[in-house]
């Protein structure tokens, strides 16, 4: 009975040695974030990776069972997430690690996201595949004040075909956050432009996070500068360098400071019946209206009121190139691109 005793643990100890001494599986499974992690950031780095061995089955799946969307490499060491998570949302992790020594090793994680105390949807207002005069400038409006405005500016980007420089500013709040983006000089006809606003699961700061991502791609059109002179009363519209309309108009010049049509650079953003600021006949309104677009310049000269922030248009132009920059939260850093 001794004899088969000692015998007996003998086997029970080699039954449990690992090459090089170690016990156990020897497949090793690092997960990020940690087991039992909150708080997560739902578009940091999420996945799994293995090394003495190789993923057998893997999913990250929400409270709900909906699977999330990954990619696994080829020699199924490494699975990351591809696609944004949830806010405030628990994921479970469920799978599989076959070691080099053939034993399994299950994975059963699971972690929660960030709660923000709010989030904060913005706009664009040029739209995908939407072209647009060469004065327009990109402008993003926010639901909410935004309190960390550098941090926002980071994450957003203009690219440019052919490169352009310009840069974002940030205007006064107006009910909520502004930031308009504007080439220092015109934009060239024909520009292609991306822009991309990486918004989703960024901090605003004051408790509040992005809503979503927004991205625009558009192009500058034609050249079109309507250059309207009230002390001559004229108006030409120049395109592409040459003059097609040389109109008689009524520029606003009234007793009341209000109805005086301002000085500078206005652009074109809505196409509606007037109320007289650059007055043309009907016969020559109706030539002129069809040929109109969007961030077309509107260059107004000799009257005796500037263009300024109070007037409610879109005064970007009325604003000289250093201060425009000085505008910007991360100190006027100018951009451009491509990049």
């Amino acid at each position: 009975m001794v004899l088969v005793l000692a015998v007996l643990v003998v086997l029970t100890g080699c039954g449990t040695a690992r090459p090089g001494g170690a016990a156990g599986p020897v497949a090793r499974v690092a997960v990020t974030p940690a087991a039992g992690a909150s708080g997560v950031d739902p578009v940091a780095p999420i996945g799994v990776e293995v090394s003495d061995g190789h993923l057998d089955q893997i999913a990250l799946t929400n409270a709900n069972g909906k699977q999330v969307e990954g990619r696994l490499t080829p020699d199924r060491t490494t699975y990351e997430i591809i696609e944004p998570l949830g806010y405030d949302a628990t994921y479970t992790w469920t799978g599989t690690a076959i070691g080099t020594d053939g034993i399994p090793v299950p994975i059963d994680r699971t972690f929660t996201t960030l709660s923000p105390e709010s989030t904060i949807p913005a706009t664009v207002n040029i739209g995908d595949g939407q072209e647009v005069g060469i004065a327009a400038p990109i402008i993003l409006k926010f639901t909410g004040p935004v309190p960390d405005k550098a941090a926002v500016e980071r994450a957003l980007t203009v690219t440019t075909e052919p490169a352009t420089e310009g840069a974002w500013a940030w205007l006064p709040d107006d009910g909520g956050s502004r930031v308009h983006w504007r080439p220092r000089n015109y934009w060239i006809p024909g520009t292609k432009v991306h822009m991309s606003a990486r918004l989703y699961g960024l901090d605003f700061g004051g408790g509040a996070y992005g809503h979503a991502d927004l991205t625009t791609d558009f192009t500058i059109g034609r050249s079109q500068i309507v250059l309207a002179d009230a002390p001559s009363h004229r108006m030409r519209v120049v395109r592409d360098g040459t003059t097609v309309f040389d109109f008689a108009v009524f520029c606003g010049e009234c007793d009341e400071p209000r109805d005086v049509t301002r000085s500078g650079i206005h652009v074109v953003t809505e196409k509606y019946v007037t109320n007289g600021c650059i007055d043309l006949s009907p016969a020559d309104a109706a030539a002129y209206f069809p040929t109109a677009m969007y961030g077309d310049p509107v260059e107004v000269t000799g009257t005796a009121i500037p263009l300024s922030r109070a007037d409610g248009d879109i005064y970007d132009w009325a604003v000289d190139w250093s201060a425009w920059r000085s505008m910007s939260a991360l100190a006027g850093a100018s951009s451009s691109g491509p990049r």
